[in-house]
Order: structure tokens, then sequence, then C-alpha cells
């Protein structure tokens, strides 16, 4: 296992001006954390309680929050690997839409680091960001000093800009998203969560959360708390539900398994998938088509369901352990709320001119598998006429591409015209250990790919590496015909020191370059972007798309 091993210098974070209060100064200040975290090894479960998520309750003590004032949140705490986030955005407008005042703390950012937290579905101002981050930062450190606390990594100030910022709004909902596993994550300080919720179970940042299965659902139950309903999926393998079962018992809370969609009824009768509203749009989706919020819908309306009986409105369970199935009964204001609601980045698809982005962060292999069947269903649908096709991947940290490669090679069909692996890091901001970008790795492996017997297209796929994203973006929006050959014109020269990009000719923007007679040329073109989610923030920030 891996701790985030912190080296401060309390000197060089806290003996700045006072003066200098600016949004910039805000980002350089959390840099700053970002820079000195380091990973090292430990099994120390202990110290790593403390040291992620034990010592934010320090924190709190000194910002004056209590627990009382965490409480009255009503704090919906929700991790999985993957359908945390967009679990999240439904859960947060279904409450809103109730009439509650919502908070939701995110992670990680797409664009600018204030999305993480959002107010009534919005996200917080710069000016507001960074007015809560300095007055944190300065009362942070004198208790810093006079107690020997850590000074706040990163993520610890993130948090607590959280915390600070929902109870000052009085916010009556507050949905918290893990950020990796659980147990030891920096939101666990949360002592009476509403409810808990475990979304989804798939291998994930296995060398920080373990190797198998059982592995990772232990660290996702340890978000679990006494007396605090926890849900988890209903399709779990058995030796995966036994961890959830035992944790349970531990912890002394009821557990829920998230029913299915087949056994959820509208408050005014009749089955949703059998309701003349919403009957069609579950019939027309196939589960390669199923817009997120349908796929999500059961967890989501089983959340708001626990969440309102553990606010009072609805009779609440006690009982300990495994409970039996929800029979839920849901508002129609609920189910279209948790169908509709927005969350940027994931199965979303953005026009610009003649090309059309499929935009969708998929670091898991299960993720990227309805990712690949999700963009075959959207293109046959959008256009008669073929057009041609562009992959945008990335992968950072510890992950294997060749598995994930090859389900693309193999699901998508037509084959890709050109595939382009990206760097996606902001320059912004310093980089988290960890998360180093793999775009060489994945170019040597889709090269390797390409020579097996099974994988080759006739004439075969360019691919190669962009630095700039932005200016790859720009380039491809001034093109008035694609094919393979334009397409690849794109191209890079690697010198000893460092990757430059060979600027487009004006021949090859106007599509004027020569074309053999086998390269089919479109009108149109359909561009994946899938992979890490620091690439689809940078794609949609390119493409100065709002989140």
């Amino acid at each position: 296992m891996y701790l985030f091993k912190a080296r401060w210098s309390v000197t060089h974070l806290f003996m700045r001006r006072f003066s200098r209060r600016t949004y910039g100064d805000a980002i350089a200040e959390l840099n700053s954390a970002i820079r000195n975290i380091t990973f090292s090894k430990v099994v120390d479960h202990e110290r790593m309680k403390r040291e992620k998520y034990g010592v934010v309750l320090s924190y709190l003590e000194a910002l004056g929050i209590s627990d009382l004032e965490l409480s009255n949140l009503h704090p919906v705490h929700v991790t999985g690997s993957k359908g945390k986030g967009s679990t999240c955005a439904a859960v947060e407008a279904g409450l809103r839409n109730l009439g509650f005042r919502t908070g939701l703390l995110s992670s990680p950012h797409l664009i600018s680091v204030e999305e993480r937290i959002r107010i009534d579905g919005k996200p917080i101002d710069r000016d507001r960001f960074s007015e809560v981050f300095w007055d944190i930062h300065d009362k942070i450190a004198k208790h810093v000093r006079t107690l020997a606390l850590p000074p706040p990594s990163f993520l610890h100030y993130i948090v607590l800009m959280a915390c600070h910022i929902f109870v000052s709004e009085k916010v009556g909902a507050a949905i918290f998203e893990v950020g990796i596993g659980g147990r030891f994550d920096h939101t666990n300080f949360l002592k009476q969560p509403a409810v808990t919720v475990v979304t989804n179970i798939a291998l994930e940042h296995t060398d920080l959360l373990g190797p198998k299965l059982t592995d990772i659902a232990w660290r996702k139950a340890g978000i679990f708390k006494k007396a605090c309903p926890a849900l988890i999926p209903e399709d779990l393998p058995a030796d995966v539900m036994q961890v959830f079962v035992n944790e349970a018992k531990q912890v002394e809370c009821p557990l829920y398994m998230v029913p299915r969609l087949e056994d959820i009824s509208l408050a005014n009768g009749g089955l949703i998938i059998e309701d003349a509203e919403f009957a069609p749009l579950f019939r027309a989706c196939s589960s390669d088509a199923m817009p997120l919020g349908v796929i999500n819908l059961p967890c989501s309306l089983a959340v708001m369901e626990l969440w309102l009986q553990s606010f009072g409105k609805v009779k609440q369970s006690h009982e300990i352990g495994l409970q039996p199935p929800l029979r839920l009964q849901v508002s129609r204001a609920q189910v279209q709320s948790a169908v509709t609601a927005r969350w940027p980045g994931r199965w979303q698809k953005v026009s610009r001119g003649k090309i059309t982005f499929f935009i969708d962060g998929a670091h898991t292999l299960e993720s990227l598998q309805k990712t690949a069947e999700w963009f075959q269903y959207e293109t046959s649908k959008e256009d008669s006429r073929p057009s041609a096709r562009v992959l945008l991947f990335s992968l950072l940290g510890s992950r294997n591409p060749d598995t994930m490669l090859r389900l693309l090679r193999t699901v998508i069909s037509p084959v890709f015209d050109l595939v382009v692996f990206v760097d996606p890091h902001d320059k912004q901001f310093v980089v988290f250990p960890g998360k180093r970008s793999l775009d060489a790795e994945c170019l040597e492996t889709w090269e390797a790919l390409k020579t097996e017997t099974a994988l080759i297209d006739e004439y075969g796929t360019t691919a190669y590496r962009v630095q700039d994203l932005s200016a790859f973006l720009c380039w491809l929006e001034q093109l008035r015909r694609f094919s393979r050959t334009t397409l690849s014109s794109y191209g890079e020269v690697i010198d000893k020191e460092n990757v430059q990009l060979l600027v487009p000719s004006p021949q090859t923007v106007a599509g004027a370059c020569s074309v053999p007679v086998w390269d089919k040329q479109y009108a149109s073109c359909h561009v994946l972007v899938t992979g890490s989610l620091y690439l689809v923030g940078a794609t949609l920030k390119a493409l100065n798309e709002p989140v």
C-alpha cells in the first residue's frame, strides 16, 4: 500500500505576506502543497487514518466547525470505481429540485479548481474561492505553529473549503465524492453521514487499493458509519458482497442493495419502466446506448429515498446488516431530475462545425467498454453518410495501456482513421504524484498492436503524440475534408531534447494535399475523447465548452 507522505516547510508555506490575497496566489499556494507530496510504502492503517483524514478533524476544530454543524449538512458520502461523479450529480439535482439547498464536493476538476465546490448546482466563483482559501489559510497557520499540526495538503484545503462554504451557506444536503478508495480518503472525516454509497466495484488504482476486488471493496466499505444506512450494488460477486456485509455488521449499520430498475414504482402507482412518459426512453435504450442518468437511475433514486428516511421524512430502519430489498415509490420529479442531471465530461456530445466530439472519462476497462459501445451506437445514429473517425486518448499513472487500447481496436468498427495520444496536464497546476502521462507508452503499445494479424486494418491507422492539444484541435477544425492522408499530415518530429509539433501547411488545411485513390474523403468527423478525466477537461477547455 502507499501513503501520501508530506514534507513541509512551515516557514515556506505560511510565512507569506498576508496582503497577497488573489486567486492566482491561492493557486500558487495550492501548487506548493502538491509539490511537497510524495509516495511512500506503508501498511500502518492507524497512521494512514491520522495523516489522511484524522488531521481534518483537527483542522475543522481550528476553524470552529463543529460536529453538529457537519451533521446538519445531512451529508451523502459516495464512493465507487465508476459512476460516483454522475451519481453525485443526479442526487444533488434530485434533492435540489425537492427544495433543499445543496452543496457538492467532487473531484477531480475538469478545467478550474473551483468546480470542485458547488452550491445549488453551480461552482463557486473565483472571488469566493480566493476569499475562503485565504481565510482558512490564515486560521490554520496559527494552529500549525501552536499545536504542531502539519500544514494542509491540496486535498485537505479543498475539503476544508467545502465544509466552510457548506456551513456558511446553510446547506441542507451536502454530497461528498470520495477521491480514491474511501477508508483512508481525505473525505472520510464524516462521523454521521445521512447515507453512504458504493456505486460500483472494479479493478482500479490497484497500486494504492490492492490487486483484488475484495481489497478494493474493503477500502470502499470503510466509509460505512454506525447507524447510517449504506447502499451497495446488487450484482456483486459473493466474496465481494461478504466484505460489505462484514463491514456493516462490524460498524453496526443497515446495508441495502440498489434495486433493479424493473422494481421501482412511481408514487402515484405503476412501474416507471411502464409509465407513458418514461417507458419510451427505457425501450429505446439498449445497454450500450442508455443515457448516463438512466444507467445510474436506480442507485440515484435509492440514495434519495434513504436520505429522505434519514432526514425524518420517511420511516427509517434501525436494523444492522443486510436488509430486505428496497421497494421504492418515487415521484415523477425525482425521476426527471436524475435522468436529466448534467455532469460534464461523461457521455457528452459537443459539435463544432463538421466535427462532433464524443467525450467520456473512462479509466477502467469496464468503463471503457461502455464508452466504446456508446460511441458505436451514437455514431450509427449521427448520419447516414460515413464520417472520419479520430481517437484522442490519454492514460495516467501506473495503468496498463495494452488491455484498454486492445479493447478499443476490437470494439470500434469501422476502425479509427487517426489515433492521437495526449499529455493532458494543465501547466497551471503541478502534477499530482502518480499522475504521470503515459502518452509515450500508449503510442508504443498501439504500434505493437498494429502488427497483430487479427487487429490489422488494410491500410493501417496513423498514430502520434500531441503536446499542444489546443493547437491540434484548432488545426482539425480548419480542415475542409477529412481523410487518412490529411489527418496524418499533422505530424511530429522528435529531436534529442523534446517533442516539437510540425506547423500545418496551408495546403494541408485546405485539404489540397495529394490523396491516394484508396483513401476515402469525408465531409464530417467523429472524435472520441476518452481515458483520463484530465484529457476530458483539457478538451472541454480547448473547445471553450462550459462545465
